[in-house]
C-alpha cells in the first residue's frame, strides 16, 4: 500500500514594514520559517529538503515537523537529513491532520525564535 502522501511548504514572513526588491537590507532582515510537514514520506521530504538547503536567504530557519510518521525507522531516517533542515520537531502522539500539522509547526517556530 502507497503511504499517504502529506507534505507541504509555509513560508511565513514577520515583522516587514516595507518591501522592495531594491531595498535588499529589509528583504535580507526579515525573518523567514520555512515549515516542512511530512507524513510517512521519506524519499519525498527528502527532496523537499535538499532543493529548500538551496536558498541563500541568510535570515531563514527550516523546520521539518513529523506529523505522527507510522512506518518503522522513519523518524531515524529524518533525522539523517539534519544537514537539510535547522530544527526537527514531532507532533506528539498520532498525526493531527494538516492544518494540524502545520499550526504546530508554526506555533513551535514562533515559540522558539520568533519567527
Amino acid at each position: 500500500m502507497q503511504p499517504q502522501i502529506q507534505g507541504s511548504i509555509y513560508l511565513k514572513r514577520l515583522n516587514m514594514k516595507s518591501f522592495s526588491v531594491e531595498n535588499e537590507s529589509i528583504y535580507n532582515s526579515s525573518r523567514v520559517a520555512i515549515i516542512v510537514l511530512t507524513y510517512n514520506y521519506f524519499e519525498l521530504t527528502k527532496s523537499c529538503l535538499v532543493e529548500l538547503a538551496k536558498i541563500s536567504y541568510a535570515n531563514k530557519k527550516i523546520i521539518l515537523v513529523d506529523n505522527g510518521s507510522t512506518i518503522e525507522g522513519e523518524i531515524d531516517n529524518l533525522k539523517t537529513l539534519n544537514k537539510y533542515f535547522d530544527e526537527f520537531v514531532q507532533v506528539p502522539g498520532k498525526n493531527i491532520g494538516f492544518a494540524g500539522g502545520m499550526n504546530f509547526g508554526m506555533k513551535y517556530a514562533y515559540d522558539n525564535g520568533g519567527f
